[in-house]
């Protein structure tokens, strides 16, 4: 049998958490099997310089940051109804399990549950936005001490 190589949504948060740490705003990479290509979006905190030129103290380490990505294809939802407040905000913390969203895939909704806890740095996908599996929803900021 032939060795046949898929990409797991695993390897796609390794990438995107690679990326974040060492503030890079794309990474690619490729086998003779498959390409992956990562574009990350702007966060409203970059400054535009680059990290190196960066002062020390402004140039936090980005090790913290932790993607919430979607588990399969569909259309995002950031409430749980047309009038309801959205799952989370930009600052909110969010524990393992708690829900961030839904996704309607086939007429069927799927609550998105976080698969880590942190506090919630940004909310990436637009309510009512097709997103695709392994997509980013939502980055988080690992938590501090004592926000357990």
């Amino acid at each position: 049998m032939a060795n046949q190589s898929q990409v797991h949504p695993s390897d796609i948060t390794e990438l995107i958490r690679i990326a974040c740490q060492h503030g890079f705003s794309e990474i690619a990479i490729q086998s003779p099997e498959s390409q992956i290509q990562i574009r990350l979006a702007p966060t409203p905190q970059s400054s535009g310089v680059p990290p190196a030129a960066e002062s020390p103290v402004a140039n936090q380490p980005a090790a913290d940051c932790v993607p919430l990505l979607s588990p399969m294809t569909g259309i995002y939802y950031a409430a749980p109804g047309p009038n309801a407040p959205p799952f989370v905000h930009p600052g909110d913390l969010v524990r393992e399990g708690d829900p961030i969203g839904l996704i309607e895939a086939m007429k069927v909704f799927s609550e998105v549950l976080a698969d880590h806890s942190g506090r919630v740095r940004r909310v990436v996908a637009e309510n009512g936005q097709l997103v695709q599996q392994g997509d980013m929803l939502i980055e988080l900021s690992a938590l501090e001490a004592g926000e357990v």
